[in-house]
């Protein structure tokens, strides 16, 4: 069962209430079991703002031991960017399953602003490679230069919450390589953006 939290911010959550029952194995023991309540977090009132930092932890790349012809680069940042999508799409996809819940995925940018000004803070690019599609290409802008590009909600008992995983990036300085021509694309499913991410990883070789 859900549960709606409020919080001294004003941002409520909605939690899901649950159990685990713990039991003995096969024996001659007699204990009887034991049940724990639990609350795990649903959804979230507002998304996560992200800040990049040169002095994180982060910031050296410790590298790769016992390969060669990686890419050294620190590729935190997209990943994090990229997982964050990929598991509020597969919420969305879970969530949808439950009568009590009106979900939806979408993208909160138009295509022209898929393109980032040109811009002094904008000085780090992201190459996608070659044969990345023209929604690929979308999908990498959306999650990597909007500030609040896209989302994950579900709407219950009136009231419209975020994914657990809705992070918003200020003044991140990125900028995605590649032209987007068309019309605006359907945000990705999980397997989709996987693909995306996993095509990624391959064309900079990243472990």
């Amino acid at each position: 069962s859900c549960e709606e939290k409020k919080s001294t911010q004003g941002e409520g959550s909605l939690v899901i209430n649950g159990q685990s029952t713990w039991r003995t194995s096969k024996g001659i023991c007699k204990l009887q079991p034991r049940v724990l309540p639990k609350q795990l977090l649903l959804a979230v009132g507002s998304r996560l703002k992200v800040r990049f930092s040169e002095d994180s932890p982060l910031s050296d790349w410790p590298g790769v031991q016992g390969l060669s012809g990686y890419d050294k680069g620190n590729y935190m940042s997209v990943l994090y960017f990229a997982w964050a999508y990929i598991l509020s799409a597969r919420w969305v996809e879970l969530l949808s399953r439950s009568a009590d819940h009106e979900c939806d995925m979408g993208y909160n940018v138009q295509v022209t602003d898929s393109s980032p000004p040109s811009d002094e803070q904008f000085n780090i690019q992201i190459d996608l490679g070659e044969d990345a599609s023209l929604e690929e290409v979308f999908w990498w802008r959306t999650i990597l230069c909007s500030e609040d590009g896209w989302d994950a909600t579900t709407k219950y008992n009136g009231r419209v919450y975020l994914s657990p995983w809705s992070v918003s990036a200020e003044h991140a300085g990125l900028t995605v390589i590649g032209a987007f021509v068309g019309a605006k694309p359907e945000p990705p499913s999980s397997v989709t953006a996987l693909k995306y991410l996993s095509r990624y990883c391959a064309h900079h070789r990243l472990y």
